[in-house]
């Protein structure tokens, strides 16, 4: 490919460098191609391993909570949603307020 640029740069009239630009044009256009076929196959490979190796998961903790294969969490994370949910209830109640008071 440096030897089609080099051609362009140094070609003598018009058409020499009209005809290393297209034969620089089509070679881009080939790696460019091949590149992305190369980099779809890559992650199409990544999407294929990450989805077998799902299958063999057990558990996961996130956020501190362990989630089971079910998708059924302990009982820290309801109370943590149940305090959240309280806590919002609160602030709605306070946000649909006619008079909202500033203590």
């Amino acid at each position: 490919m440096r030897n089609k640029k080099a051609a362009i740069n140094i070609s003598r009239t018009g058409a020499e460098k009209a005809k290393a630009q297209a034969e620089y044009t089509e070679v881009n256009k080939r790696v460019k191609r091949s590149i992305r076929t190369n980099k779809r196959k890559y992650v199409d490979d990544l999407a294929m391993m990450a989805e077998k190796a799902f299958e063999y998961v057990k558990s996961l903790t996130y956020l501190g909570t362990i989630i089971d294969e079910n998708g059924e969490f302990d009982a820290d994370m309801k109370a943590r949603i149940g305090k959240a949910r309280e806590a919002y209830l609160q602030l709605e109640n306070i946000w649909n307020s006619k008079q909202p008071s500033v203590n």
